[in-house]
């Protein structure tokens, strides 16, 4: 499994570092960071859940796509 995140849309709420610490941290801006390019199977259901709770979308599943972060750099 593999999570992008849109840093553009991202409001630093937090829900998804909360749902799932192990995939997703917040920069010193507040802003997204995804801390693994792929998502070992033991937090698949935590990343899942992280990707739903998200107010702005701005986690998900799939390939990464431009201006999104994909594990620690940028794509």
């Amino acid at each position: 499994m593999r999570i992008s995140a849109d840093l553009a849309r991202c409001e630093g709420h937090g829900l998804c570092v909360e749902a799932a610490p192990e995939v997703f941290d917040l920069d010193d801006d507040a802003v997204v960071v995804v801390t693994r390019a792929v998502i070992p199977p033991e937090f698949v259901r935590k990343a899942e859940s992280a990707v739903r709770r998200g107010p702005e979308r701005v986690a998900a599943q799939g390939q990464p796509h431009p201006r999104r972060c994909s594990g620690s750099s940028l794509q």
